[in-house]
Formats: structure tokens, C-alpha cells, sequence
């Protein structure tokens, strides 16, 4: 009889679970890991950012994932179970399972990228992490973008939001490279960019959404107060 394949089961990530369950995330530079973690905080989520990854972790990915991949890969998943062993010093693999989740970029294109959610999940089972929740943002959705879980519900606010913070880390990455050839000390620039960094975290999680009723003309103001669909963000947590 043929056994076709199935995806692996896994626990639903549910909004009820958003207080306590961890979402761990990685592979990209600091600034735009530290943009990409004030977008989860602003969105009501736990998140914690994953560590640099090293020469350890490229070893265990490459030993739990398929041949072929491209390097990052194997860094991002190594890394990533690399951090979940560090995690047993005061868990069980059950529980780990139950409070953590990983949050990645999704894709249906044709390049492997497309296939790496599927990769990671395999990975983490030959890991011992079985049913260990990945979640996705899938690129080729835009705005629209959907996990599929209720707990991590995506909106116009967080597809804007994101947006913001991929373009905020790309200027803090140039910036942090003209700046670093002028350093009178060695470090400063970074310490300059990481103060920066900071900054604009703050205000990305703290200042308020706008609705486009506030900024349109005084005549348009009380169609679009009638019209919700019109507002041009929307706070995920409603």
C-alpha cells in the first residue's frame, strides 16, 4: 500500500497562548533582529532573538538537515537547535515544545526557500523537538500575509510594520559600514548605531498607530470615521 507523505503534526499556536508562549527568531543581522523584535512586542507577542550563530551550530544543521542546502540554512537551524538544547538545563523537550515556537520568512517561489519551513520542521524532529511549532510569514501574501494561527494573527499594522523595520534595519546596516572606516576608536560605530538602534526601537514600540481620519481633510474626516475598512492601519490586537 502507498503511504503518501504528511505533513508533520503540530500544536496549533492559539491567541490564548500569547502571553506565555515564546516566539525565538534569527538568521538576519542584529539591527534588523532588534526592528523585527519591537514589530512582535508592538503586536502583543513574547520574543526572544536567537543568538549569533557559529561554527557549532553549522555543524548541527548540516548533520539534521538535508544535504544541499544553502549555508544560512544550515546556520539557522543548527543555531536554532543548538539554543533549544541549551533550554533542557531547565525544561524538559515537552515543554519547550509548549512554550517556544519559531517565527521565519516563508515562500511558495521556486528556489529552495521555498521548502526550508518544511526542512526546519524535519530537522527539529530528528533533533527530538517533535511538534515544534514553525511559523511563517509568507512573503508572496504581501500585507496580506497569513500563519495560519490564530495566535499570531497577521494585519495591514503588521505587514506595515515589518515593512518598516526591514527598511529601518537595511539604513542602520549602511550606515553602520560608512560609518566604521572613520571610527576614531575602535568600536565607536557600532556603539553610535547601537544607540540608534535603541531609539528607534522605543518609538517604534511606544508611539501610537495613526488613523488616516486624523490626517485627512476636516470635509473627508466623517465618511472615513464611518467607514472602517478605510483606516489605512489597524491595530492587530482588535
Amino acid at each position: 500500500m502507498t503511504q503518501h507523505y504528511l505533513r508533520p503534526e503540530e500544536l496549533p499556536f492559539q491567541a490564548a497562548e500569547r502571553s506565555h508562549v515564546t516566539i525565538l527568531f534569527g538568521g538576519l543581522t542584529w539591527k534588523h533582529e532588534w526592528m523585527i523584535q519591537s514589530v512582535l512586542r508592538r503586536s502583543g507577542l513574547q520574543c526572544q532573538r536567537l543568538p549569533e550563530p557559529d561554527r557549532l551550530a553549522h555543524e548541527i544543521g548540516k548533520e539534521y538537515c538535508s544535504s544541499g542546502l544553502c549555508n544560512p540554512a544550515y546556520f539557522t537551524v543548527g543555531n536554532l537547535i543548538q539554543y533549544l538544547r541549551g533550554l533542557e538545563r531547565t525544561q524538559s523537550r515537552q515543554e519547550i515544545v509548549r512554550n517556544y515556537a519559531f517565527f521565519t520568512a516563508g515562500s511558495g517561489g521556486p528556489c529552495r526557500f521555498g521548502a526550508y519551513e518544511s526542512e526546519f520542521r524535519a530537522a527539529l524532529t530528528a533533533a527530538g523537538y517533535n511538534g515544534f511549532r514553525v511559523l511563517t510569514f509568507q512573503q508572496d501574501h504581501g500585507l496580506n500575509a497569513s500563519s495560519g494561527q490564530s495566535g499570531m494573527t497577521f494585519s495591514v499594522d503588521f505587514g506595515m510594520d515589518a515593512l518598516h523595520a526591514f527598511i529601518l534595519g537595511d539604513l542602520l546596516n549602511h550606515l553602520h559600514r560608512r560609518l566604521r572606516p572613520y571610527e576614531a576608536h575602535e568600536g565607536a560605530a557600532e556603539r553610535t548605531v547601537e544607540a540608534i538602534a535603541a531609539a528607534v526601537v522605543r518609538a517604534l514600540e511606544n508611539n501610537p498607530r495613526f488613523e488616516l481620519s486624523e490626517l485627512a481633510p476636516q470635509l473627508l474626516r466623517p465618511f472615513l470615521e464611518r467607514h472602517r475598512a478605510s483606516r489605512a492601519y489597524r491595530n492587530s490586537n482588535t
